[in-house]
């Protein structure tokens, strides 16, 4: 199966809680700048790894917060260890 045949239902990722802000990054997928990646969870205790361009937005810990245009991805740096559908891409997080 490849990456892009992985396809988020749209309430995969609902009732979603930040956890933090686990690093930072100069690069992503091949693209430079600032990148964060972010720790959350679902209700269930399902935990996502959220990488977003960098931003000034803050976010306290256990927040209800929503991911805008969430897709799924392959995290190069832990390759297999890493289930693909718990490494998440989104445009940015917001407060819910």
């Amino acid at each position: 199966m490849e990456i892009k045949d992985l396809v988020l239902k749209n309430d995969i990722l609902k009732d979603l809680v930040y956890l933090g802000q686990l690093e930072t990054l100069s690069n992503f997928n091949g693209e430079k700048g600032q990148f964060q990646v972010h720790q959350v969870t679902d209700r269930k205790g399902m935990i996502f790894h959220v990488v977003t361009k960098a931003s000034a937005d803050l976010f306290e810990m256990k927040s209800a917060i929503e991911l805008v245009n969430p897709v799924f991805f392959v995290d190069e740096r832990y390759g297999a260890s890493m289930t693909p559908a718990l490494n998440v891409q989104a445009e940015k997080i917001v407060k819910k």
